[in-house]
């Protein structure tokens, strides 16, 4: 749902007296509003390998206008990183962050895409799954292009500002194998699995396979990756990568059991979307940052990611439309937000924020709908964030939960500043297969919002009921 379609449709509630507002009961607030507990006082760093090599588990990267300066940096450091060591430092010039971007959208296009195939499940559309592969891949040639510095490669001109997105990218693959169990990359060599385009393309062969219900033929990612290298425009290569792999599939045995491996699938693409995308908000206003420290920690198992983002002095960076309606978050001086992918006992995914020195992150409502809706209904209140949580669940028979808890602070309040949103959309779909085409029905859908002060709750609730017919 739009970030402005759903305080406009709050709007048109609470002028037509929709808005239910119910007093709370004393220390009603007390359990709801609970802050978790830091994981990094327990957590321990942690160097996961990737092959034979060793992935830092600390990475500092700063930002220095001179491009010839951050362009050695990032070189020295990729050298470091493939000698072993646990933590790099380099800077990037605000001219290389618009490059960063690009190859940051194409991550993020890797994960949406499978998170498309994944929905659709085994028996689709077969031309639409050749089609989203193809597009997957040829995002993963351009990522690989962008990275590499082997020579005589199409397209690869051993410009290393890429690289320093590298690591970040190695380490979603590793996670994302790890999640499968090791499966994803188990037939992968010692030299092949330290290239990021044979890494990148076997995950994406295995879960686009596996999710189609059927075998991935032995020689399949050798004459993929073949094709990619010797092939200069991505638009041709998408095309014969289509064809290609729409060929292959067909003749491919049905895979013992079908579509193994979409639960790490669907764990990863709850999160890694929406990280990508905030990486990318902050790259867009890198001139005002002063460095970004991320730190890979491990607890109980479970990894854990620590980020210092250090803003400029007179200086605050904004961030908004990573996630369905959400406030913008304004970052000045120093915080950190610790990430725990996946809470072992709730199964969450927690983003926990936390000021530095005279540090601050702030909620902001901003915009026309927002100030109506807290004129008119919800007194939704802008100051410092503390936490979200975000849960997310899809069962085999179409219905899908998300639910976003938002704990803030209003800063204008002297005696309970605390405030709490939550916003639940349940949604009961199916999947029409037809001849040659795959159609995702709605069958209804439900969207909750409760906001929390120490006093009362607002709630609204919308219903849309199963479309006629169905």
């Amino acid at each position: 749902m739009n970030r402005v379609l759903v305080p406009t449709i709050l709007l048109a509630c609470i002028v037509s007296g929709c808005i239910k507002s119910t007093p709370l009961a004393e220390g009603e607030l007390d359990s709801y509003w609970t802050l978790s507990q830091d994981v990094t006082l327990k957590a321990v760093r942690s160097q996961p390998a990737f092959g034979e090599a060793k992935l830092p588990s600390r990475w500092v990267v700063r930002q220095r206008p001179s491009i010839v300066w951050s362009t050695v940096s990032i070189v020295r450091a990729y050298d470091k990183m493939k000698s072993g060591a646990e933590e790099i430092d380099f800077t990037v010039a605000p001219a290389h962050a618009e490059t960063l971007i690009e190859m940051i959208r194409d991550v993020r296009g890797v994960l949406e895409n499978l998170a498309a195939l994944a929905e659709s499940g085994a028996g689709s559309d077969k031309a639409l799954w050749a089609k989203t592969m193809a597009n997957t891949l040829a995002q993963v040639e351009s990522i690989a292009r962008m990275v590499s510095l082997e020579e005589g490669e199409p397209g690869t001109h051993g410009d290393p500002k890429g690289l320093a997105a590298g690591p970040l990218v190695e380490m979603l693959a590793l996670y994302l194998n790890e999640q499968a169990d090791g499966s994803l990359l188990e037939d992968l060599d010692v030299d092949d699995i330290e290239r990021l385009r044979e890494v990148l393309a076997q995950i994406v062969l295995r879960l686009g396979f596996d999710l189609a219900g059927k075998q991935l033929p032995a020689d399949m990612r050798l004459a993929i990756t073949g094709m990619m290298k010797q092939t200069e425009r991505m638009d041709t290569l998408e095309s014969s990568l289509a064809e290609f792999l729409g060929t292959s599939a067909e003749a491919a045995p049905p895979a013992p059991r079908e579509g193994q491996m979409a639960g790490a699938l669907r764990i990863i693409s709850k999160w890694g979307p929406k990280a990508f995308k905030m990486l990318e908000a902050f790259l867009a206003q890198w001139d005002r940052i002063e460095a970004i420290e991320m730190e890979y920690l491990e607890l109980d198992d479970q990894p854990v990611l620590s980020v210092v983002v250090r803003v400029l002095p007179g200086k605050k960076v904004i961030v908004s439309d990573v996630m369905e309606f959400q406030p913008a978050l304004v970052f000045r001086g120093a915080s950190r937000m610790t990430v725990l992918p996946e809470d072992p006992q709730t199964g969450q995914t927690v983003v926990a924020f936390e000021p530095v020195g005279d540090g601050a992150i702030e909620l902001q409502y901003e915009g026309f709908p927002s100030g109506l809706v807290r004129l008119f209904g919800f007194p939704l209140a802008s100051g410092p964030l503390r936490e979200v949580r975000v849960f997310t669940s899809l069962t085999d028979q179409g219905k899908s939960v998300v639910n976003v808890a938002i704990l803030s602070e209003d800063s204008s309040d002297k005696n309970d500043p605390r405030r709490l949103l939550v916003y639940q959309d349940v949604r009961d779909t199916r999947l029409d297969r037809q001849a040659f085409a795959v159609k995702k029905v709605e069958l209804s859908s439900m969207q909750v919002f409760n906001y929390m002060d120490s006093q009362r709750r607002w709630t609204y609730q919308r219903t849309t009921p199963p479309a006629d017919g169905e």
